[in-house]
């Protein structure tokens, strides 16, 4: 479980649930850093172990990123307890990274970021890659100024690929022009980073023949 209480709204609490063993009268909780030193408490009564953690310690300070295990026992009258743990990191920095498109092979004196979708087997597709400084998973969309025209699944990674073939989500070839990439991604604690690069569809000249024949 990943939390980022960093006030944007996305996952900024851990509610930790647990129901203890028959006979318990009360429960505690324990979040505690990786060295095992505590950083804040909860406690009530009865057999249902119900708190919320919002990544702050016991003075309202933001606790260190990290992974804090938080511990839940229940206890009868006689003191006999019964106990539980489960990890949270604890993330409120946003992914860095890049996008770029480019065709595969890319002739000396050719604009970096343009191919030829014309179907003569050179430069047909681009290659869109992306590299990120922490696994996060969303999706990469090419869109033309009015918009959205493809669309593709981004796995949780570090770094990847995909190829467009200059054709939209109906496998229709789009007009000639320049298109916006667009790499929207999200980490595990949800916090997200929009990347951006532009590629050109250009058929300018395609399937070439030498004339005349013959001289």
């Amino acid at each position: 479980t990943w939390i980022s209480p960093d006030g944007d709204g996305r996952q900024e609490l851990a509610r930790l649930t647990a129901v203890a063993s028959a006979g318990a009268v009360r429960w505690s909780v324990s979040v505690a850093d990786a060295a095992g030193t505590p950083v804040r408490t909860f406690s009530g009564e009865g057999g249902a172990i119900d708190a919320t953690w919002d990544g702050r310690d016991a003075a309202g300070a933001l606790v260190a990123e990290g992974t804090y295990l938080a511990s839940a026992s229940g206890a009868d009258e006689a003191g006999n307890a019964a106990q539980t743990a489960v990890q949270i990191g604890v993330d409120v920095r946003d992914p860095q990274g890049t996008v770029t498109a480019s065709p595969n092979a890319l002739a000396s004196d050719a604009t970096s970021n343009a191919f030829s979708p014309n179907g003569d087997g050179w430069q047909d597709a681009a290659t869109i890659r992306w590299t990120l400084d922490e696994a996060a998973a969303g999706t990469i969309s090419v869109r033309s100024p009015t918009a959205t025209i493809w669309t593709a699944r981004i796995p949780s990674s570090v770094a990847g690929s995909v190829a467009w073939n200059g054709r939209d989500r109906s496998g229709r070839a789009v007009a000639e022009g320049t298109y916006t990439v667009v790499a929207t991604v999200a980490d595990a604690a949800g916090n997200p980073v929009t990347m951006m690069a532009e590629v050109r569809v250009d058929r300018t000249v395609g399937f070439l023949r030498a004339s005349p024949g013959i001289f």
